[in-house]
């Protein structure tokens, strides 16, 4: 790098926010209330570029009336005054003619004003341009990185180099580098003719970067000659205004601070729900919570209900000092940012509007709006509640906000307990067909119990976000509660739907079924026209023709077996071994049983007919078939059983067709020997001539939905000639039968005389 260790070391590390998203600018007020929480969260710098600001962008040649210089000046003075580093950005790259003298002189003009209002630190960026020379330019400049490299050393200069000058380059990530980033030749021209104590601003691999890494950030910081300061757009909401971030900063080690010359977070649109965003970067640029000691009830952790997967935040208070994790920076920043909901602070502008208008829809059925007389009397005890109305005025904790936060968390994930919402959502409507009669079951549906019960937690979890968006509603800071209150009641209105759908196909169904095409009201369906082509795309809609297939935060992927997939196929036959659950304990010194007793012979025979199931966590289940039932009976009985029975030096002579004694707590000898000589039964030629295929599917439960997953396999299946397959299972395995009917399968029992201890399920395949 051009500039030495020393002269870097001698830097602070930059760190805070950017005013740069598309939308409304923030106001006054707003500005100078995020300087006080800058200093009090012991960040530094503030880039002023809102795109929408039409003098530092569309019209930058403009220079500024005598009221827009006082408020400029405002601003600086009330920056200086809390240590905050104002940076005075502006966007000429739209237009400008970088050989045109007057547009430079124009250019010089603008920023002296600024500066002669006690502005020290500037930027020039040129994002979101076109990335050729114009025709004037094409005959003074090789390429467009070199016009850009002039004209920014030409004002850096002339504003007598400012300790601190920032670039943004038209190249801003690496998704937007020609051809990629080590061959970009804009980069190594920046790298090679920007002056090198200018400094360089970066996205990361994306626009909104959901990782970036150490290895990222060394090699452009290699290309570019200087460390790069990152632009960070995990937070920016102003390309998708029907979502809001609420999540920490995550997904950027802390590592990097000692790569980067700093981070600005170009945050929401709406300024008061950045808290979060700006609480939680001031943390991580610390790798450290002793700078944020919790301002609250020091028993806030102690809540009921708050559950993460694996990891128990709600009962961990984080310590002072502590390293950073997302999950306890979010905590702590819920925690400082609780006493700023109950504030008394009106809308910016006036009066606010009433909040059905605000909302632009239809009010929530169940929604109480408190004026303020009636929070007075609640907070009073003046009116008689029911427990249940009361509940819905007490003050709101902290698990409260932290599971709002978790509704609207970052652009790549859900948050802990929204997750799990989604899950069980997505779980119960995929499972509608367990409520449905099957004349063919033998004994009382277990899935039907395990329906209803998630049903009735999946209500449970409705009504007590509605609970917390009524608390919400009778916040003091209006200000924040009009920024925030059409997302977050837009997601209860949503709920409720989904909430209604769900019971509606659980109860006795009425006569009118509740989602009639054509019926609806318009805010039922969002987006209008934009939505309608949107659905146009692959993204939008279900492909059923291609092997990947979109869960929201989750996919999956079939594909053909590999013999480096063995042992997982295996650990997936342990998970599912006993009745769909882990068999692990069972199976005690027989670890391999499992897999060789399902899939095993499959594996070995006909591995060219197996397929493996892959989500974002791995190999989840599998689809082995054998296209002849008849041959694979063949095979198992004179092949692969001797070879089990050597493998687990089996000498017991049991008689075939025994079945094994429940419960079972630990294999024995004697056990293992059973299992292997019941494995398969015969079966009749009825069915091996209508349903020729044997098949085995196991799915460890709760990874993938399986009917997306038997439409693909079906379309699979058929592909390869088979008109139909069947499977068998023991009389006894009720959840296995559960899972083979969700595949639609059915029972076919009944075709086959002698089979006392088995059931054979069965698909026709016939188009």
């Amino acid at each position: 790098m051009s500039e030495s260790g020393a002269e870097q070391a001698t830097k602070r590390f930059i760190c805070g926010v950017c005013e740069g998203f598309y939308g409304k600018p923030w106001t006054l007020e707003q500005r100078q209330e995020l300087f006080c929480r800058m200093q009090r969260f012991g960040m530094n710098t503030y880039l002023y570029a809102p795109k929408d600001d039409y003098k530092h962008r569309l019209y930058w040649r403009e220079l500024y009336n005598q009221d827009e210089m006082d408020e400029l000046k405002t601003l600086i003075e009330s920056a200086k005054q809390r240590n905050v580093d104002f940076v005075y950005a502006l966007s000429p790259g739209l237009d400008i003619v970088y050989s045109n003298s007057d547009d430079v002189n124009m250019l010089k003009m603008k920023l002296d004003q600024v500066k002669n209002l006690g502005c020290v630190h500037f930027a020039l960026l040129f994002d979101d341009i076109e990335d050729e020379l114009s025709n004037e330019d094409s005959n003074s400049y090789f390429s467009i990185a070199h016009a850009q490299c002039s004209l920014t050393n030409d004002m850096y200069h002339y504003l007598g180099k400012p300790e601190l000058f920032l670039f943004c380059p038209t190249e801003y990530c690496t998704s937007r580098t020609v051809p990629d980033m080590a061959k970009s030749l804009y980069l190594q021209t920046i790298g090679g003719k920007l002056d090198p104590k200018i400094d360089f601003l970066w996205t990361g691999p994306r626009v909104v970067s959901r990782q970036i890494t150490v290895e990222s950030i060394k090699e452009v910081t290699e290309i570019v000659k200087r460390p790069v300061t990152i632009w960070d757009n995990l937070h920016a909401n102003d390309y998708d205004q029907t979502r809001l971030y609420l999540g920490p900063y995550d997904g950027r080690p802390t590592e990097l601070v000692g790569q980067l010359r700093g981070v600005l977070t170009n945050p929401n649109c709406e300024f008061e729900a950045n808290f979060i965003a700006m609480h939680t970067l001031a943390q991580w640029s610390i790798n450290s919570s002793s700078k944020f000691p919790a301002s609250h009830d020091d028993n806030y952790m102690e809540t009921e209900g708050f559950e993460d997967d694996g990891e128990d935040v709600a009962a961990e208070k984080p310590e002072k000092g502590s390293k950073y994790c997302p999950k306890k920076a979010l905590v702590m920043a819920v925690t400082d940012w609780l006493p700023e909901l109950y504030k008394m602070k009106k809308l910016s502008g006036g009066k606010p509007a009433d909040l059905e208008t605000q909302r632009g829809g239809k009010p929530d059925a169940n929604h109480e709006s408190a004026s303020s007389s009636q929070m007075a009397a609640a907070a009073s005890g003046e009116n008689s509640r029911s427990p249940e109305s009361k509940r819905r005025f007490d003050p709101l904790s902290v698990m409260d906000v932290v599971l709002l936060c978790d509704l609207f968390y970052l652009p790549y994930e859900h948050g802990p307990q929204a997750s799990q919402l989604l899950q069980s959502a997505r779980w119960l409507v995929s499972n509608f067909k367990l409520l449905a009669d099957h004349p063919g079951r033998r004994f009382v549906s277990r899935g039907r119990i395990e329906w209803y019960d998630k049903a009735i937690h999946f209500h449970d979890c409705y009504a007590n976000l509605s609970i917390v968006v009524d608390r919400f509603v009778n916040i003091p800071n209006r200000e924040l509660l009009y920024e925030m209150y059409s997302y977050i009641n837009d997601m209860r209105s949503n709920l409720a739907l989904v909430n209604s759908y769900i019971k509606w196909h659980g109860i006795d169904k009425p006569e009118k079924e509740p989602f009639k095409t054509g019926e609806q009201e318009p805010w039922v369906h969002r987006g209008g026209l934009l939505a309608e082509f949107r659905r146009l795309l692959p993204i939008e809609r279900g492909n059923d023709s291609g092997k990947s297939f979109d869960l929201g935060p989750q996919s999956y992927i079939i594909r053909l077996y590999l013999s480096t997939d063995k042992d997982e196929v295996y650990s997936v036959c342990t998970k599912t071994f006993d009745d769909r659950m882990d068999a692990s304990d069972i199976l005690g010194g027989y670890p391999q049983l499992a897999g060789d007793l399902v899939v095993g012979a499959l594996l070995k025979s006909y591995a060219q007919h197996c397929f493996v199931i892959e989500d974002e966590m791995g190999l989840c289940g599998f689809a082995a078939v054998a296209p002849s039932a008849s041959d694979y009976y063949r095979l198992f009985g004179d092949e692969w059983m001797p070879e089990l029975r050597k493998k687990y030096k089996l000498t017991t002579d049991t008689k075939a067709g025994a079945a094994m004694d429940e419960p079972i707590h630990r294999l024995t000898l004697e056990d293992v020997t059973k299992r292997i000589d019941s494995t398969l039964p015969s079966v009749a030629e009825e069915i091996l001539s209508r349903y020729p295929g044997f098949v085995q599917v196991c799915i460890v439960p709760g990874r993938v939905f399986s009917r997306s997953v038997t439409q693909t396999l079906s379309k699979v299946l058929g592909a390869s000639g088979l008109t139909g397959f069947h499977t068998l299972i023991p009389i006894d395995s009720h959840a296995e039968l559960e899972f083979y009917y969700s595949l639609g399968l059915t029972d076919v029992t009944e075709s086959c005389a002698g089979l006392e201890n088995w059931i054979v399920l069965a698909k026709s395949l016939d188009a």
